[in-house]
């Protein structure tokens, strides 16, 4: 027993080391987990118990059964809802049974027999049952969290090892079993750190617990049975600090009415570079498109500029004419010349300067080699005039 003890206060000190280096944090169960030491209660009872077992319960009366009855608790909780318990409980138990005229005699095998010496007797032994219990409060369970809740249902059941003494002068062995407890505990809130209980519990253990021990308890089928001792007590509990269970804190709810609108902001500046980027890709396709003249689709070969008012052709104009008068030696095809004005000055002045420039840029491609009858001159003045060819002072050289 000794042993035993020795056993579960190790268990204990080890877990609660353990558990003090562990930091709350949020639950499934949206609590906050407490530490070790928070919401611990401890609690007493008293009241009657009765024992059930034997082939003899109908002898004695009910009243004569009942005997005193008290318990000691610690009781853990994890959680609103689930809890863990260490109790001891005990005291004397009665019950009606079968003895021998004569206890020293060993022939124990007449016990279930119907021998002439055999009689129905009271007994009373003294016992203590020490369990571990795991808790589940029904309320929190169902009904929600709530710390001021007056009543509060508690279901529970474990194990542990129990152990009696049989008295009187038909003393025999003390038994030791494993056993098994149960039960309904009911709390009642009184304020913050006290609540009354009233307990209802049965223990499940081997009949061989209570009539006969020792070495003669494997001799008897019976005594392989379970029994059952009833208790009802009516008690006091104490809670510690910290008690109840904190939710974790719920952090505002950021603005980001700044972040949206800057965001916002810069959508709208990337559609308008996206617009802008969209009408300069459109221009350029204009700008590289072939250049519609008297309705027809033109493809442009060479286009020679002049200056403001003047047919003479320049050094740079004269490198584009020789380079286009070698394409033309090469291509079977005949060409258009045609004239160009801006629309400054007269508009007589600035036909005739077209045709000055268009036949100017002929006399150059014949020095060059080129074929009179393969070029064809047309002068349009400023009646006609480029968007794309600014300031249109210009002659176009186009094949046909």
């Amino acid at each position: 027993m000794k042993k035993f003890l020795f056993t579960i206060v190790l268990a204990v000190a080890a877990f609660s080391v353990f558990a003090q280096e562990v930091e709350p944090k949020p639950s499934h169960a949206n609590f906050v987990t407490n530490k070790f030491w928070d919401n611990w209660e401890i609690g007493a009872g008293v009241g009657v118990q009765t024992w059930f077992f034997g082939d003899n319960l109908d002898e004695g009366k009910f009243g004569k059964r009942l005997s005193y009855a008290v318990d000691l608790h610690a009781t853990k909780w994890i959680t609103p809802v689930f809890g863990a318990r260490l109790q001891a409980q005990g005291l004397q138990m009665k019950s009606t049974c079968q003895y021998l005229d004569n206890p020293n005699d060993d022939r124990f095998s007449s016990y279930l027999k119907d021998v002439w010496n055999s009689t129905i007797k009271q007994g009373d032994w003294s016992y203590y049952f020490i369990h571990a219990d795991a808790m589940v409060n029904v309320r929190n369970w169902i009904g929600g969290y709530k710390e001021m809740r007056v009543w509060q249902p508690i279901v529970f059941g474990g194990f542990g090892y129990a152990r009696s003494h049989i008295s009187g002068e038909e003393t025999l062995n003390g038994n030791q079993e494993w056993a098994f407890s149960y039960g309904l505990l009911n709390k009642f809130r009184v304020s913050k750190s006290i609540d009354l209980t009233l307990e209802a519990k049965n223990m499940l253990v081997r009949e061989s617990f209570g009539l006969r021990g020792g070495d003669h308890q494997a001799t008897y089928d019976d005594f392989n049975k379970y029994g059952n001792l009833l208790s009802l007590t009516a008690g006091v509990t104490y809670r510690f600090n910290r008690r109840g269970f904190g939710r974790p804190e719920v952090c505002p709810e950021p603005d980001y009415s700044a972040y949206n609108k800057r965001i916002e902001n810069l959508e709208n500046e990337l559609a308008n570079a996206q617009a802008t980027a969209d009408e300069l890709t459109k221009k350029l396709a204009e700008a590289e498109a072939p250049v519609i003249y008297q309705g027809k689709e033109i493809p442009i070969e060479m286009i020679i500029f002049f200056e403001w008012d003047k047919h003479k052709i320049t050094q740079r104009a004269g490198i584009q004419l020789d380079y286009l008068a070698k394409m033309m030696k090469e291509s079977e095809g005949e060409f258009n010349l045609v004239g160009f004005a801006s629309e400054e000055g007269v508009v007589k002045h600035n036909m005739g300067l077209s045709e000055r420039r268009v036949k100017a840029i002929k006399d150059a491609l014949v020095e060059r080699g080129i074929a009179a009858d393969k070029l064809e001159l047309d002068w349009k003045g400023e009646s006609v005039q480029f968007p794309n060819l600014p300031p249109n002072r210009a002659v176009i050289i186009t094949q046909k």
